[in-house]
């Protein structure tokens, strides 16, 4: 089978098991009529099930089989919360190649359960499990690179994860293991270390009672079993010390601060503590395309909406597409797009620079005459894509920052979009092999 038809055959399953539980509260085994699912999480009578458990054994199997493609395949260890943890795995997955997937796994504390998503696109497909043991049996069959524990707070157990790497990192001494340092929770369970909520301790507790540290302010639903059972700190830091000693290969740091907080804690582990800042994105985090005219079916509306469903259906947020004129496609609902209106052609130039567009594509799918949008397009000394054929490419294929797209599918559009967008200079794009009309 081939890497396109496996990755569909695998995407069909992921479509139908999240049509599935999108419509679970139908069935009449729960009768459980008109539940909502928050954050797209089936209902917890499903995720208790027998039929879970029998989803779950075909959904692991199918993606086993869908990252053997991958040259390099991340696990990802998060919480559920957002915040600076979320950014970071999302800049993590912007920096992925084609040859790189990150298969991310998280707790969800008010159901109870963990959630493996494959790049974070839970939108695709997300497997629900309950059994920490069984999540780390399947997702260690894929033969992971690297592993990457990133935030754990909440967690019912830290010592299941714990040994899970352990284990893991037993029988394939190969694969990295990193933590990051997004909090302070290997020092203290109160993870931000305020005393009583206000007081900055810096993980040295003054009490009296230093085994019975765990009198801070912690949020009740945060709590692991340790918490609950109120081991000793010296304890909740001895678990942690193994781990960075005798697992952990790096421990990121991201400012020297923090860095400083930590080796006071645990000296013996500096050689391996690193400081890596967080990657900042600029403000306009999104590339914009304008597309110019009356989009019809034959000027390509059916286009973009291939386009708005890929970047949906692959989590992509990225992009943002601006008509400047009307749009008579299927997508007008989505976030993905904008449709100004009509446009006077003197007032063009200000359109483009207040909606700040990167690039103008040409949709059209028929052999155009002349095609009066290409010239306009041309004029604005923007980047110009349109498909290979017609007056259109006749024009785009003799302007310096034109680009002839080999083919109409969606992710190979999007993928030359990108290519434009990171390199500013049109030189380093093999534009002449795009030109062949």
């Amino acid at each position: 089978m081939s890497d396109n038809s496996q990755k569909q055959s695998f995407l069909d399953n992921m479509f139908s098991y999240t049509t599935r539980v999108d419509n679970y509260w139908y069935s009449q085994e729960f009768k459980i009529a008109g539940l909502k699912i928050k954050h797209r999480i089936p209902p917890k009578e499903y995720i208790n099930s027998e039929i879970c458990t029998s989803d779950n054994n075909k959904l692991y199997a199918d993606l086993c089989n869908y990252t053997k493609k991958y040259k390099k395949i991340t696990l990802f260890i998060d919480h559920s919360y957002g915040g600076g943890c979320d950014k970071y795995f999302w800049n993590q997955v912007r920096k992925l190649d084609k040859t790189e997937v990150i298969v991310r796994l998280q707790y969800i504390i008010d159901y109870n359960c963990y959630r493996i998503t494959l790049n974070g696109a839970c939108r695709n497909f997300s497997i629900f499990d309950k059994d920490i043991e069984n999540v780390f049996n399947q997702v260690t069959k894929f033969g992971l690179d690297r592993i990457i524990l990133s935030n754990i707070v909440g967690y019912p157990s830290i010592d299941r994860i714990f040994k899970a790497l352990a284990d893991y990192k037993k029988s394939k001494s190969y694969s990295k293991i990193l933590y990051c340092l997004h909090d302070y929770y290997c020092i203290c369970p109160d993870y931000v270390l305020l005393k009583d909520g206000y007081l900055r301790c810096k993980g040295h507790c003054k009490r009296k009672e230093f085994n019975k540290c765990f009198e801070c302010s912690i949020d009740s639903r945060l709590a692991t079993d340790d918490i609950k059972n109120h081991i000793p700190l010296a304890k909740w830091r001895e678990k942690w010390l193994n781990l960075f000693t005798n697992t952990v290969d790096e421990i990121i740091c991201f400012s020297n601060s923090s860095k400083i907080i930590l080796e006071d804690i645990y000296p013996s582990i500096k050689n391996k503590i690193v400081v890596k800042p967080h990657e900042f994105l600029p403000f306009k985090h999104s590339i914009h395309i304008g597309i110019i005219g009356k989009i019809f079916r034959h000027k390509g509306s059916s286009i973009i909406d291939a386009i708005i469903d890929y970047a949906e259906h692959n989590n992509i947020c990225d992009i943002s597409i601006y008509v400047i004129g009307s749009y008579y496609g299927n997508r007008s609902d989505s976030k993905l797009i904008k449709i100004l209106g009509e446009y006077d052609r003197t007032e063009l130039p200000s359109i483009l620079k207040q909606h700040q567009i990167d690039m103008i594509f040409i949709p059209s799918v028929w052999d155009e005459t002349f095609c009066y949008t290409a010239q306009e397009a041309i004029m604005t000394d923007l980047p110009v894509l349109c498909f290979g054929f017609g007056g259109q490419a006749e024009q785009v294929s003799q302007y310096s920052n034109g680009v002839i797209l080999e083919d109409m599918n969606p992710e190979i559009i999007y993928s030359t979009i990108k290519q434009i967008y990171n390199n500013n200079n049109m030189e380093k794009l093999n534009v002449k092999s795009f030109r062949e009309v």
